[in-house]
């Protein structure tokens, strides 16, 4: 979403400004560093207290320069924090459906790395780390672990990879091989989904 076509949120309730502007990791780390943002995980938004609202505003005009601003802190009639549309959060695994991420392999399902990795950015996820656990070059072997960190919280898990369960094309690829498959697991563990992902299973 681009910031011509963006909207931003904004409501107050209880000394606190509630601020929705759509996943933007740049802004909620600025409004996190700068302004002490929490974050409601049952309504899914960021809220500042009152007091630094001319900061806040500073802080939308930064990264949303072009953003329509519905401010209701002025109409009594508006709910004091407005959740997200019920339209715009979906059930996980239909919109993993609905975008052809999810395939059938022998009448099971799996998840496909490339919704993980887009829903993951849908859900408030901030960073993605990878270190290497064990690597054998002769063996052509490797264990990583990923770690994910956002708005869900923090998570991690391993993948390895080797001529064990990997085809012999992608042996040569081992080491991103562990790699994607540790991310994967991470982000399912982050987005809470048990279905596994197809780069997990051994190829």
């Amino acid at each position: 979403m681009n910031n011509s076509t963006r909207t931003v949120k904004i409501a107050l309730a209880n000394g606190r400004l509630y601020v929705d502007g759509g996943f933007h990791p740049h802004f909620q780390e600025a409004i996190k560093d700068r302004l002490a943002a929490q974050y409601h995980k049952e309504k899914k938004i960021w809220h500042v207290s009152a007091e630094r609202s001319n900061e806040l505003e500073e802080c939308i005009r930064e990264f949303f320069p072009s953003a329509e601003i519905v401010d209701y802190r002025n109409n009594k009639e508006a709910p004091a924090v407005t959740p997200r549309t019920p339209s715009r959060d979906p059930n996980i695994i239909d919109k993993l459906q609905k975008a052809g991420h999810i395939v059938n392999l022998k009448g099971k399902q799996f998840i496909l790395f490339a919704g993980l990795l887009q829903l993951a950015h849908e859900n408030g996820i901030e960073s993605i780390e990878t270190e290497v656990i064990t690597v054998d070059a002769i063996e052509q072997s490797a264990v990583i672990v990923a770690r994910v960190k956002g708005s869900r919280g923090s998570y991690s898990g391993h993948g390895d990879a080797s001529p064990m369960n990997v085809s012999k094309m992608m042996v040569p690829s081992f080491l991103r091989m562990a790699e994607t498959r540790a991310v994967a697991r991470a982000l399912r563990f982050y987005l809470g989904i048990g279905m596994c992902a197809r780069e997990e299973l051994p190829s």
